[in-house]
């Protein structure tokens, strides 16, 4: 196992779990599974959350300046999603990373050292029979002694928990 300075090491015990591909259905994604065509996690909350305040939001500031929020936002994402995977995957995150994007890790790294312990999957298929849902977690692993089903998700303000529904 590669391990570089300023890293935990993480235990990996990979579940092996068959990937799923995706199809649209009326312009939406959906994962076909052992178990049917399944709405994603995504699909499903975005049919039940009311869009008004986006709508209102890209209104007020324009489309060209929502775009470009949109955009940066998306790419500050990505960028987060994967240095925090090169960290669980024990690769050196700091590789080809803006500094802008490292500081950002940096603030929930000792939160992921003290919570995360085996790694169970990263970028896993999961579905629910009884939902009738699918879709693809960032991380299973053990967090602060549970079990547990993770999703990594970025802001440039921090969020007042009634304001996260939609995550």
């Amino acid at each position: 196992m590669y391990k570089h300075n300023n890293s935990k090491g993480f235990f990996h015990n990979f579940f092996a779990l068959p990937d799923l591909e995706t199809t649209q259905v009326d312009g939406k994604r959906h994962y076909i599974t052992p178990a049917g065509v399944f709405p994603s996690v995504t699909t499903a909350l975005s049919d039940k959350l009311s869009k008004q305040s986006l709508e209102e939001w890209r209104k007020r500031v324009g489309e060209e300046e929502a775009n470009k929020i949109s955009t940066q936002a998306r790419n500050r994402g990505t960028a987060f999603h994967n240095i925090c995977e090169d960290y669980i995957m024990n690769r050196d995150y700091r590789v080809g990373a803006m500094p802008s994007n490292i500081d950002m890790f940096l603030q929930i790294k000792p939160h992921l050292d003290k919570n995360l312990s085996s790694i169970f999957g990263v970028e896993v298929p999961l579905w629910s029979d009884r939902l009738k849902l699918a879709g693809r977690s960032d991380l299973l692993a053990g967090w602060a002694g549970y079990n547990s089903v993770l999703d990594f998700k970025t802001s440039k303000y921090p969020k007042k928990e009634e304001h996260i529904e939609s995550y």
